[in-house]
């Protein structure tokens, strides 16, 4: 058995030195459990912490290769041909780093990283692109009766007035659907104003609107005195008459307001004013956020596919997080809310066949009324024990 551990810490050293440049000398953390399985992970060492990570699409559970990960502009890592990856970092910061997820076939993440998150990334394929005249204007039809109409020379390119084709590739993500809200373009906290003060939200929809030149593919500016008026269809029960209309912010990964939206209907009217960007159909779930904390004990091991926390009362999930070596893990949720607990959740059937979250994606869920709960004004609020009876 010695010699079978020597040899797997010699090949995984040479292939981590590969794809990451780090250093067969560097020390890897090593496990056995109760059925002699070794799990490997790279430990933190004197200046830095490394997670590793894998790309897949939302539903497919495909790999996705060449997705580039950025840091504000810098270049930090590549997905390879398994959607992997690697973060370093000399220290991820409590509130998270945030890193943007890019690839022209899918929609753009910024997601804020910590240093026990789950590093699954799951990514939707973009919708459909359809061209249009600068100069004439344009109907585009979304999904379930929602819909963009953009003005007559409402472009800009490298600062002027831009007349010719355009395409516009729009995606729209379904606040009532599960999938759609773990592959949102960001967490579901909005930002006051320069971190003054964030809270959580509900959504009602989100869409990305890209237009470009068609062919050579450069990015297009849209006129501020022509904005798009855009309908988002309306998909939740109970949608209120007047919705806050909130725009990403990839930098920050935080929500910023910038309009309002009427319920029309069948949809919630209102106009975006950029393009190349998300945009977010959503209320305040709460004044301000709710940590929540929690041990999760599994009876037969940690099968390592995370836990992530899922709105029931609100459409919002607070990613995706690996319990610490003694079992803890925090949430931020919506107060008063109710949500779910789910462990192998999301589709993470990272280790081909054998992976236990491929038997059953949905395994084990417990929900939390928070109702019943009294915060703790200090810090996070424990939720007690979770024991999972894998």
């Amino acid at each position: 058995m010695k010699n079978q551990i020597k040899f797997h810490k010699l090949i995984l050293c040479l292939l981590f030195a590969v794809s990451t440049s780090i250093s067969c000398n560097q020390e890897i953390d090593e496990r056995i459990d109760s059925n002699n399985v070794i799990t490997t992970e790279l430990k933190k060492d004197q200046k830095n912490e490394y997670l590793k990570g894998q790309i897949l699409s939302a539903y497919t559970n495909k790999p996705i290769s060449n997705v580039t990960i950025k840091k504000g502009e810098e270049l930090i890592a590549i997905s390879d041909g398994d959607g992997s990856f690697v973060l370093k970092e000399k220290e991820f910061p409590k509130e998270g780093q945030v890193y943007i997820f890019e690839h022209d076939d899918h929609l753009t993440i910024s997601k804020r990283i910590k240093s026990n998150s789950k590093l699954t990334i799951l990514m939707k394929d973009r919708g459909r692109s359809s061209i249009i005249d600068s100069r004439e204007g344009g109907e585009i039809i979304l999904e379930k009766e929602g819909f963009l109409k953009i003005p007559s020379d409402a472009f800009i390119y490298e600062g002027r007035p831009y007349s010719g084709p355009v395409a516009i590739q729009t995606t729209f993500l379904d606040a009532s659907n599960q999938m759609d809200l773990l592959t949102a373009p960001g967490s579901f906290i909005a930002d006051e104003g320069n971190g003054r003060r964030l809270y959580p939200l509900t959504s009602f929809g989100m869409i990305e609107v890209l237009a470009t030149i068609p062919e050579k593919e450069l990015p297009l500016e849209l006129n501020p005195k022509t904005p798009i008026t855009v309908g988002f269809p309306i998909t939740v029960k109970d949608t209120p008459e007047k919705v806050n209309l909130y725009e990403m912010n990839v930098i920050t990964g935080y929500w910023e307001q910038t309009g309002i939206l009427t319920n029309q209907g069948n949809v919630l009217l209102g106009e975006i004013t950029s393009v190349n960007s998300s945009w977010n159909a959503d209320e305040p779930c709460g004044e301000e956020l709710i940590c929540v904390e929690l041990q999760v004990i599994y009876t037969n091991g940690d099968p390592g596919c995370g836990i992530t926390a899922k709105g029931l009362t609100y459409q919002g999930s607070d990613g995706h997080y690996q319990p610490d070596f003694n079992g803890f893990v925090e949430f931020m949720v919506c107060p008063d809310s109710v949500f779910q607990l789910g462990a192998c959740l999301t589709l993470c059937c990272v280790g081909g066949p054998t992976d236990p979250c491929c038997s059953n994606p949905y395994a084990y869920t417990t929900t939390i009324d928070m109702s019943t709960i009294t915060p703790n004004p200090n810090g996070c609020t424990s939720l007690g024990v979770w024991t999972i009876n894998n």
